[in-house]
């Protein structure tokens, strides 16, 4: 699976969708002016190629026109901030901040769910991330890791035919640009999952693809029912980091080598939010040679594994 290699995430929250640019290599970001969540392009260029992708959310989830018809206009529902745009950037970095975390808890639950890949991923299902705001309200520079609170997740079940072909057609887009940017010392991807991040009382969703590899019938994935509960721990890890502020980010960049994330905290720095990790190494924390106190999310675990242990199980499916 993709799981065998894990890109690092940039420390940056805002950056070109297809090249990686920020503002930190010089260049101004633009945003596709056709929705209230928008993608940010450093040129025309990037911006055409990622519309196959962008397009299916543009049109539906995010559509300006849809949204400054419905009830998001009132101002209880913009919880405190100024705009609909304000409150959509605020959740969009949020969801980068975490997006290590928020993709783990995808793939895992779709292997728990679909028996480690021996099923279809039907194209009605569809992951649900549910979350509140709970940072002060109308604070616009608040920690990106701390805006809201994760409540649950479930898995919805479509049967509108209408949402049935978004969700297809989201997936297929975004499986296509995922195997265009694919580097060439990584392997393709071979096919696409979807989470979909709501925000209690607003009408404002936010659709994602990650990129989806099979599992190797052959391999670890064999073991079938003894991984859930691994599997399971590393979920909880995932899901009770939503709710601090020390997200978990590969500790340097890299393509096509093994990245383990590690906790991390955003500062402010030169105008930008940045990622700067606890340490490099889970070893040296869980030796004691490290300056940070001990992680809330890994207490109270029924396996009590080294997380490096349950990050590697992951990615060797």
């Amino acid at each position: 699976m993709s799981f065998r290699y894990t890109l690092s995430s940039p420390s940056t929250l805002r950056l070109c969708v297809i090249c990686g640019l920020s503002p930190s290599d010089g260049v101004k970001l633009m945003k596709c002016n056709g929705c209230v969540d928008p993608p940010t392009y450093c040129s025309k260029e990037c911006q055409k190629a990622h519309w196959p992708t962008h397009k299916a959310s543009c049109q539906y989830i995010s559509n300006k026109r849809m949204l400054s018809n419905g009830p998001c206009s009132l101002p209880d529902e913009l919880h405190g901030f100024a705009t609909l745009q304000h409150l959509t950037q605020a959740f969009s970095d949020y969801l980068s901040a975490h997006e290590w975390a928020l993709e783990t808890v995808t793939k895992i639950s779709t292997l728990l769910r679909y028996d480690f890949g021996r099923c279809e991923q039907p194209d009605n299902a569809v992951l649900r991330f549910r979350f509140a705001r709970s940072s002060p309200a109308g604070n616009p520079n608040s920690n990106p890791a701390r805006t809201f609170t994760f409540l649950r997740t479930e898995w919805l079940d479509e049967t509108d035919p209408r949402k049935i072909s978004i969700l297809a057609a989201s997936r297929a887009n975004g499986l296509a640009q995922f195997r265009r940017s694919c580097p060439p010392v990584v392997r393709s991807p071979d096919g696409a999952v979807l989470a979909l991040f709501t925000l209690d009382g607003s009408v404002h969703n936010s659709l994602q693809s990650f990129p989806w590899y099979r599992p190797d019938p052959g391999g670890i994935a064999s073991l079938g029912s003894h991984l859930d509960l691994p599997l399971e721990e590393l979920t909880k890890i995932c899901l009770r980091s939503l709710n601090t502020e020390l997200p978990f980010r590969a500790p340097s960049e890299g393509v096509g080598q093994l990245q383990l994330p590690v906790p991390g905290r955003y500062k402010r720095i030169r105008k930008q939010w940045v990622w700067e990790p606890l340490f490099t190494d889970w070893v040296d924390y869980i030796e004691g040679h490290t300056q940070c106190s001990p992680l809330v999310v890994l207490e109270g675990l029924t396996m009590k594994p080294p997380p490096q242990d349950l990050m590697l199980l992951y990615y060797n499916i």
